[in-house]
């Protein structure tokens, strides 16, 4: 009985996080985890499920300090009950990992992904799509220190796991072709940058649609790379593909793109 009512409580929990209810979400969320505890007990697999459930409202909410010790709790049970090695550890991990992120305790997180990525490499295998979303978020963490040399290895190995295990055109892979483009940006590195913009402009409009607002952010990117070269001719154009998209949807960009567009022309003499 008690576990039928903590099943809907959950269900109706998760519905309500979904739909950005907050507060309701938290208190069937706290009520399920308390019926499964005191039911079930502190070590039972959907007393853990409970407790990753809570957490998530808190992470949805921004509030990664409320998250983490549920969390720890969480990986300490798993670490328990599963043992070390298991693959749940390296989820746990990640997920802990990134409420640490949350914090700015950067140093935290990165240990907790390390450890995540070496089981996941000795469970699932190297190339497995979840030790490659492990590789994209720790490069994250080194691009974002700013660790050029650390994070562009791991971004590599993502972008070729998830282009062998799941093809060019899933959205993973275009994540991966993203970062690793904006890295080889934020180095200088346009001759590396320029294949991988060129390929996630052809991802956005084959998903979205020439006209998407996707698409139209993807085309600022190639367009700023030619840029920061100099290259105005190339870029030009780019940017009135943009802003035409802009301009159909009234967005914003708009008038940052014209502006753009009018610096651009009076330097090429037009």
């Amino acid at each position: 009985m008690a576990q039928d009512e903590a099943q809907l409580l959950t269900e109706r929990g998760r519905q309500a996080l979904k739909e950005g209810e907050y507060a309701e979400a938290e208190q069937l969320l706290k009520r399920a985890l308390a019926l499964r505890e005191k039911a079930l007990g502190q070590e039972h697999p959907d007393t853990v499920t409970s407790l990753d459930n809570l957490a998530d409202v808190y992470s949805e909410q921004g509030v990664p300090a409320l998250a983490e010790p549920l969390l720890k709790r969480a990986l300490a049970i798993r670490e328990k009950v599963l043992g070390l090695e298991h693959p749940d550890i390296a989820t746990s991990l990640e997920r802990l990992a990134q409420a640490h992120m949350g914090q700015a305790e950067d140093n935290l997180a990165k240990p907790l992904l390390q450890r995540a990525l070496t089981i996941r490499e000795k469970a699932l295998g190297e190339e497995h799509p979840d030790t490659a979303e492990i590789l994209h978020v720790l490069a994250c963490l080194y691009a974002f220190e700013g660790n050029h040399a650390a994070a562009e290895p791991l971004h590599r190995r993502a972008l070729a796991i998830r282009e062998k295990v799941l093809g060019e055109k899933h959205p993973d892979t275009a994540k991966s072709l993203d970062k690793l483009a904006k890295l080889y940006l934020e180095q200088k590195k346009y001759a590396e940058a320029e294949p991988l913009l060129k390929r996630a402009l052809a991802f956005q409009e084959r998903e979205y649609g020439r006209e998407a607002l996707e698409t139209a952010y993807a085309l600022d990117e190639l367009a700023g790379m030619y840029e920061a070269q100099r290259n105005y001719a190339a870029a030009v154009p780019l940017y009135e593909r943009s802003l035409a998209i802009y301009r159909s949807i009234d967005n914003p960009n708009a008038k940052v793109v014209t502006r753009k567009l009018n610096e651009l022309r009076s330097r090429m003499g037009k």
